[in-house]
């Protein structure tokens, strides 16, 4: 009886080993694929050709190395050079368009200069500088008053100025107003001389010898030039033909007597009614400038009658010095 329990119970956990192992089996390739799928994938690559391996799925994928090809223009500064020989200015350079050449040539124009182009290019890649066209007004008006012969050079974002000016006053005036360039974004350089033309130095050296142009005679309390005056005005107007690199300013002068708004108001009447005379006879209206200053600048006491008669005066004095 006892062997046939151990008989028994041998079979079943002969039996329960064998349900095992079956379950093991079947289920063994499920466990097999879930294990596989959890795993990185790894790859191989070719680098002389670019492959990919996948050694899971055994295929096989080829990558293509994007052609990325990105065209930049090349940005060119603004070229301008302005060439300036007593009334003649010569425009020449680089610009980005037809357009923009006519912009400069119309703020040249607006002056009395003989305007001509000379070497002048159109490249579209070419960047403007927006502060160029109210730089390029101001300086035009320098170069007309002031300048007698230079060279202005826009290159790389700088203005380079070259000048002959014929007084200090003239070289002050082109540096303040590269201070003011600088002042708007561009740098600026400067060759200034100071050169005095031979026509200026003989006009001073024979305005010098006609002291008697002080005291030019005017019909009293008005602004009417006297007749004996004619003479002096006419030699006046000869020498300023003589030199055309200079010009005057005419300034009037009253003495003490009367009210002193209406003694400016005279002094300034009086000296344009010279300028108007010499105009007349030929002489251009920019070479002449006026100014009334009254009783404010006397020349004699006013207290005493025959030196305030000397104070009623016209001077002429050139222009730039």
């Amino acid at each position: 009886m006892y062997d046939n329990k151990k008989l028994l119970i041998g079979l079943f956990f002969t039996l329960v080993l064998l349900m095992i192992f079956s379950c093991i089996l079947i289920n063994a390739p499920k466990i097999y694929q879930e294990q596989l799928s959890k795993q990185p994938i790894k790859t191989k690559v070719d680098k002389k050709q670019k492959v990919v391996t996948n050694e899971q799925n055994h295929t096989k994928k080829i990558q293509k190395k994007p052609k990325i090809t990105q065209e930049k223009a090349i940005i060119k500064q603004q070229q301008i050079i302005i060439t300036k020989e007593d009334k003649s200015i010569t425009l020449s350079g680089k610009f980005p368009s037809q357009q923009n050449i006519q912009h400069n040539l119309e703020i040249l124009k607006k002056h009395p200069f003989n305007v001509t182009l000379k070497d002048v290019n159109i490249d579209e890649n070419i960047k403007i500088n927006p502060n160029w066209q109210s730089v390029l007004l101001k300086l035009m008006n320098v170069f007309e008053q002031n300048i007698t012969s230079g060279k202005l050079s826009f290159l790389n974002n700088t203005l380079f100025i070259q000048a002959q000016v014929s007084s200090e006053n003239q070289k002050k005036n082109i540096i303040n107003l590269s201070k003011w360039i600088e002042d708007h974004g561009i740098k600026t350089s400067q060759n200034i001389n100071i050169i005095k033309p031979k026509s200026q130095t003989t006009f001073k050296q024979k305005l010098a010898k006609l002291p008697e142009l002080k005291y030019i005679k005017f019909k009293r309390l008005k602004s009417v030039i006297e007749a004996e005056a004619f003479p002096l005005l006419d030699k006046l107007s000869q020498m300023l033909k003589e030199s055309p690199n200079v010009s005057l300013i005419i300034e009037g002068h009253t003495d003490s007597r009367g009210d002193a708004i209406s003694n400016k108001i005279l002094s300034l009447d009086r000296a344009d009614a010279i300028k108007e005379y010499l105009v007349k006879k030929g002489i251009e209206q920019n070479r002449l400038e006026t100014i009334g200053y009254g009783e404010s600048k006397p020349a004699f006491s006013n207290e005493i009658d025959a030196l305030r008669v000397k104070n009623r005066r016209v001077e002429f004095k050139i222009k730039g010095e």
